[in-house]
């Protein structure tokens, strides 16, 4: 979080002293500066213009003038030197302080709410408003004297509440008397204006990624339909870090996004993308800062950096920032969220190698950064263990299925949209702060109260686009092995199943025996061994669910715990709550032994959401470590690969 400025505090432009007061003249929005330094709290003489009347109380500055009623009380009450007491006129509704606040709230704030979901002022604590919808249809032929076919519409009403909110603060009798004590005061104020602030602006993110996606709902309803295995999450593999993915990735997925957005007669004129992404933006590609490629412009790219991202293809870019949301001092970026992917690997038949060459496989891991060796004999005796346990028959030249579905990455997503109150509002209203004293412990009590919520009203005027840029990896993508479970009612210590109920597994392969014979493996599988009806209904597909994706699948999903596990991925939703562990897996880039060239030198291509370009080094491009990804141009000798 930056530091915000202190405009209560600042240097007097004649006596340049370093404390000064704003304070309200007659109107709301008329304001002047007053100097303390040489003044006592005696000494009012300088305050006559915020006051009804005199005598003037070294409260007023403060806390406001009051009613002429309690003139009297105030000049009595200014004798009380040793108490401090706050007078009976202050205790109660203080509009002073109320105008102070809603002043500097709404003239302060940041784009979230000028340029995104505006503030609207409202004495209504339910907000309602009806959405229009006009069907897009071709005219009729029609003859003379024939009947007219309508355009239809539909209306949809919604309503929603503002949210009461509070902060209080407690400063001691006396504060107005030291330069200490009326800076405690301000920075008070400070601090609500502060916090009112940052809940408005969460607010507005949280609004935008929990309204109702209207493009992904489109898609699922309306989009190209799945017919074969390999076009499952096409969309998503696509996506899936696509800024690192290549240089114009960007610029292809905004072209992509604001035809979408055309079809339904939106012009989107904001990008909202997460910290970090900007730098990766403007610093990286080479096109920006290379003279040869950009021109003069390239010098003056390398000296603004991310401050030149202010406009994209013609739409304000805007870059969030984290927030404090459980007080813990770990700030959260709503646009940042942990998602899984998966892949799978399978080793060679010794037909296939050849007889006395090695069956091992090569297949890259993100904890080394390196493609490490598997060893087949370790790998093959952990899955007959879990076969045992799903009584599926063992030996003779079987071979061993990995699958490693919880690849775990930081993802992070962007918000393209029509900003405006065309697309909704931060209604706020109801402002209300109250004064009291405390005479046990000599303290003020100031107690300030809103109403408040950010609301979406055309969810078709901003369209999410999710997973573009890979913030971190996290876990899951290693080579380390669970142990075979043997059991299935006493699975093995560290086994797969005993770990269901962890946050968070400690290894990242379950090892599957699939014995001799035919066998046919879907790209992509299921590690359950059928895909969750949700994942089928997203994707708008018709794919026949009926076959096993591997052999004896259900015998090891029923043994291993796997078919628990579709109950963790049903939720699609940006902001669910829910765990999410992923249960499908691509098959992912290995490399086996080539007899023809004594070398580990046969490679399946990677299928899945990081793509063919998979190398020692590339892990400083998932950890969004500014810079793309290099094509290994592996079409060029692959063998295998292809979806089916």
């Amino acid at each position: 979080m930056s530091v915000p400025k202190i405009l209560f505090i600042l240097k007097h432009t004649k006596c340049k002293n370093t404390f000064c007061v704003f304070v309200r003249k007659k109107t709301v929005y008329k304001w002047e500066f007053l100097c303390y330094k040489n003044m006592s709290y005696e000494d009012t003489t300088g305050l006559s213009s915020v006051g009804t009347g005199s005598p003037n109380h070294a409260l007023q500055p403060f806390f406001g003038a009051v009613e002429p009623q309690y003139q009297k009380m105030l000049a009595e009450d200014k004798f009380a030197h040793e108490t401090y007491n706050l007078p009976k006129a202050y205790e109660g509704k203080n509009k002073h302080l109320e105008n102070v606040l809603d002043y500097l709230i709404t003239k302060e704030d940041d784009w979230y709410t000028s340029s995104v979901l505006p503030w609207v002022l409202t004495d209504d604590l339910s907000v309602k408003w009806d959405i229009f919808r006009f069907n897009k249809t071709l005219m009729d032929l029609e003859p003379h004297q024939g009947v007219p076919r309508y355009v239809t519409a539909e209306r949809e009403s919604r309503s929603d509440r503002l949210v009461r909110r509070g902060l209080a603060f407690i400063i001691e009798h006396g504060f107005y008397k030291t330069d200490q004590g009326r800076q405690h005061y301000l920075m008070n104020l400070r601090q609500i204006v502060d916090s009112v602030n940052e809940t408005a602006y969460h607010g507005v993110i949280h609004a935008l990624l929990s309204s109702k996606n209207h493009y992904k709902e489109w898609e699922r309803q309306h989009g190209s339909t799945v017919t074969r295995p390999g076009q499952l999450l096409r969309q998503q593999r696509r996506r899936w870090g696509v800024v690192q993915k290549q240089e114009r990735g960007m610029y292809i997925l905004d072209a992509e996004l604001k035809d979408q957005m055309k079809y339904e007669g939106v012009s989107p004129n904001v990008w909202i993308l997460p910290s970090k992404m900007s730098i990766y933006m403007t610093m990286v590609p080479s096109a920006e800062v290379e003279f040869y490629r950009k021109g003069a412009d390239a010098a003056a790219n390398l000296e603004k950096g991310p401050d030149n991202l202010l406009s994209f293809r013609g739409s304000k870019v805007f870059e969030t920032r984290p927030f404090d949301i459980d007080f813990i001092g770990e700030p959260r970026d709503l646009l940042v969220r942990e998602r899984q992917i998966g892949e799978y690997f399978v080793f060679p038949n010794q037909d296939e190698v050849g007889a006395g060459n090695p069956r091992d496989i090569y297949i890259y891991s993100m904890d080394t950064d390196n493609f490490v060796k598997m060893n087949y004999d370790q790998c093959s005796d952990i899955a007959q263990a879990n076969a045992r346990a799903a009584g599926v028959a063992t030996g003779g030249d079987g071979t061993v299925l990995l699958l490693r579905p919880f690849q775990t990455y930081n993802m992070a997503s962007g918000v393209l949209m029509k900003g405006g109150l065309e697309t909704g509002m931060t209604a706020h209203g109801h402002h209300d702060f109250m004064l009291t004293d405390d005479v046990m412990h000599k303290v003020h009590i100031g107690h300030y109260t809103f109403y408040h919520k950010s609301i979406v009203k055309q969810p078709k005027n901003l369209i999410l686009a999710e997973d573009i840029f890979a913030h971190s990896y996290v876990h899951g993508e290693g080579t380390n092995l669970f142990p075979g479970v043997e059991n299935a009612d006493a699975p093995a210590e560290g086994s797969f199943p005993t770990e269901l109920a962890n946050d968070s597994f400690t290894r990242d392969i379950i090892a599957i025996w699939i014995p001799a014979g035919q066998y046919v493996l879907q790209n992509p599988l299921d590690i359950s061994g059928f895909y969750n009806p949700q994942t089928l209904d997203v994707n708008n597909s018709t794919l026949d669910n009926s076959q096993e994706h591997y052999p004896n699948a259900a015998a090891y999903a029923a043994a291993l715990g796997f078919d628990r596990l579709q109950n963790y991925g049903n939720n699609d939703s940006f902001l669910s709550p829910m765990r999410h562990l992923n249960t499908v897996c691509f098959q992912g880039h290995q490399q086996a032994y080539d007899p023809k060239k004594e070398s580990f030198s046969k490679i399946t291509v990677n299928t899945g959401h990081w793509g063919p370009n998979v190398y020692p080094g590339c892990r400083a491009v998932r950890n969004g470590e500014n810079a793309f990804l290099k094509d290994m141009e592996y079409e060029k000798y692959v063998v295998g690969g292809a979806l089916a």
